[in-house]
């Protein structure tokens, strides 16, 4: 269906040769947003940072970590409303 190289790839997908299972990368080497929370923040946060609680009722407590709408959620209001 797609003519994808995965040479140096190593990919949860069904083709390509690759074991089923494994990551298709090192989720842990992108830092888009991480790096954009670094960079608002002047670095030094590890890619997270306090949220302004004099601007938003959000309540970072009750964020379910690992969940990915929450995660992405908590991303959104600490590019937004950090501090």
């Amino acid at each position: 269906m797609f003519d994808i190289n995965w040479d140096g790839l190593a990919g949860t997908h069904t083709g390509g040769g690759r074991n089923p299972g494994t990551n298709l990368f090192d989720h842990y080497q992108w830092r888009d947003v991480r790096t954009m929370i670094d960079c608002l923040m002047n670095g030094g946060g590890n890619g997270y940072c306090n949220i302004d609680s004099s601007r938003t009722d959000f309540n970072s407590a009750v964020v379910v970590k690992h969940d990915p709408v929450q995660d992405c959620a908590f991303d959104i209001m600490m590019m937004r409303y950090g501090k």
